[in-house]
């Protein structure tokens, strides 16, 4: 098991006002997680701990020799890893963060030595990330329990890890996943309810959903496991912050809440972090409720799965059932009574109450148009989000693609019943999810609330509410008709310039764009691109739709009419020599 880990805690600032009172014991508990147990996912020799601690903060076990977690200590801690040989790679960071003024500043994570009077003394989080892209760690998980909002009055600058890596030595096949305790510009809280024991209001429920605790898993039939994924740890993270935060009264109404992101170089959110055998995870309690009254009495329910489980007559609210976590469908039956619903699914990875109405028998059910209902039939599924310029996707249960648009709302018909997962994603990798539950006929609505996005900032282009249009003296060249390479994440690709259009290309070669599109247009090849570099080359696809067919750019993103490529980060991988990209 080469896997590594980064953890860091700091309690305790040269500015004693930024003390802390949780994020060494939250680095400690991370430490501890990630060591122990049957199934340990680093070897505690491969764990780097910094910790600065106060007075209060506990005391780590002889087991570990931690050191200070300085910026000089932190920048090394991560440059004797980038050498490690290859596995998962996992960083978590409780203390302080800091975001800088304007839509591209950037945020920060602030060490024990930081000053609020020398904002550059900070470690900016890209550039950590950026590092270690040219590790041969494919997998990384970042967990940053601290703030990302700008306490600092006046404009300043974060400072920068000190290791700039040259892009082509920065590896396009490495997913970050990066798991942020809270928005963009928004705090984040500690828990002090308890003294002795304050903890991080986030990596508190964070380590009980990558331990497998509720919603955060899901049962694999062929892996006969259940799997913790990227996907489901963040919906359960967001639910259980939510409930902590309103506990506590750390916010009020108007407020914007503390809320856990997802964001990074993503290629799929079914990504697995935690594998858990079946015989460690405790059965859960599905309890019933049968209405009306007079139907429960001679009511039997059934569970479907591999084997049926029944109960009643009769069916009362103390009726329940003992079952391992998994999806299941439930029908119900009683004399004189018929059910609203053939059956029902339900996604059972916690203690839940399922109701169940039935009405009398002959009454005549009406359909969606008034007329009689019938056979349910397949069941649908509308997706929305408030941003046409997002890609939503339709997972089914067992992470398969359903379905993808690119407009920022989907809508799928004729799916047969059963729990999925819909998804948005935005342009700067930020991912969003929601579970649904389809019963059979019904039609279901996902609304999705996506944080504000930051205005595009295309190399040498200006979007704004004026349109697209070329902003000279940026460091533009134009091109004329032939074909001409780019680079996009390691990888040079070569692209037709069709003659006529006018079209320019960014000095560094990373970005090329044209002028005389509309300016939604421009805006998706320009999302497309960024979606491209993160591997999500399905996103791609949706994004561009149509355009595709007609746009250069977006051909040499989408891999068809033509499009060329080769390797040039030097990991071969079967990318040597020339061909045709596959999305």
């Amino acid at each position: 098991m080469n896997n590594w880990a980064v953890v860091i805690g700091v309690d305790r600032y040269a500015a004693p006002h930024l003390n802390l009172k949780g994020a060494v014991r939250d680095a400690l508990s991370m430490a501890s997680f990630l060591t122990e147990g049957p199934d340990p996912l680093v070897a505690r020799a491969r764990v780097k701990l910094l910790l600065s601690r106060t007075d209060g903060s506990p005391a780590p076990g002889p087991e570990w020799a931690p050191v200070e977690a300085t910026r000089k200590n932190i920048v090394e801690a991560f440059k004797d890893v980038v050498k490690k040989p290859a596995g998962r790679l996992f960083v978590h960071f409780s203390g302080h963060g800091l975001m800088a003024p304007g839509a591209t500043g950037g945020e920060a994570l602030l060490p024990s030595d930081f000053e609020p009077e020398d904002p550059g003394f900070s470690i900016r989080l890209d550039g950590i990330r950026d590092y270690l892209r040219i590790s041969h760690f494919d997998e990384q998980f970042f967990f940053i329990d601290a703030c990302r909002n700008t306490p600092i009055e006046g404009n300043f600058n974060i400072g920068q890890f000190p290791v700039t890596p040259d892009p082509v030595e920065m590896r396009p096949q490495v997913q970050q996943f990066v798991f942020c305790g809270t928005l963009r510009g928004v705090a984040a809280n500690e828990d002090r309810s308890h003294v002795n024991d304050e903890r991080g209001v986030f990596t508190e429920p964070l380590l009980r959903g990558l331990a497998g605790e509720g919603t955060a898993k899901r049962y694999d039939e062929d892996e006969d496991a259940y799997l913790v994924t990227a996907g489901r740890l963040l919906e359960f993270l967001q639910g259980e912050v939510r409930r902590k935060v309103i506990a506590l009264g750390l916010a009020k109404e108007g407020d914007v809440w503390q809320k856990p992101r997802l964001q990074g170089e993503i290629e799929k959110t079914e990504m697995t972090l935690v594998r858990i055998a079946p015989d460690r995870i405790p059965e859960v309690e599905l309890r019933f409720k049968v209405t009306p009254p007079e139907a429960a009495v001679g009511a039997r329910v059934t569970v479907r799965r591999e084997l049926d489980r029944q109960v009643g007559p009769p069916v009362g609210e103390d009726t329940a059932i003992a079952l391992a976590p998994r999806d299941y469908r439930v029908v119900v039956a009683s004399p004189d009574f018929e059910p609203e619903k053939p059956s029902w699914g339900t996604d059972l990875y916690e203690d839940r109450l399922l109701v169940l109405p039935m009405r009398e028998a002959g009454l005549e059910l009406l359909g969606p148009g008034g007329g009689p209902g019938g056979d349910p039939g397949p069941g649908g599924l509308d997706c929305r989000s408030g941003n046409p310029l997002s890609v939503v996707r339709l997972l089914d249960v067992r992470g398969r693609l359903v379905g993808v648009s690119g407009d920022g709302r989907l809508r799928m018909e004729d799916l047969q019943p059963g729990v999925y997962r819909a998804q948005w994603i935005g342009a700067d990798g930020t991912v969003m999810e929601r579970t649904v539950e389809l019963d059979e006929g019904s039609h279901e609505v996902v609304e999705f609330d996506p944080p504000a996005q930051a205005p595009l900032r295309l190399r040498g282009v200006k979007a704004d509410g004026q349109g697209i249009r070329m902003v000279p003296g940026r460091g533009l060249r134009r091109l004329t008709a032939g074909v001409h390479e780019t680079r996009a994440g390691g990888v040079l690709l070569a692209t037709p310039v069709i003659e006529g259009r006018v079209t320019a290309v960014s000095a560094d070669g990373e970005a090329i764009v044209f002028s005389g599109s509309d300016a939604e247009d421009l805006a998706r090849v320009e999302i497309a691109e960024r979606y491209y570099r993160r591997g999500l080359h399905e996103a791609v696809l949706a994004l561009l739709g149509g355009l595709a067919e007609a746009d250069p750019m977006a051909a040499m993103l989408a891999g068809i009419h033509g499009c060329r490529w080769r390797c040039t980060d030097g990991s071969g991988g079967g990318l040597a020599g020339s061909g045709r990209w596959r999305c």
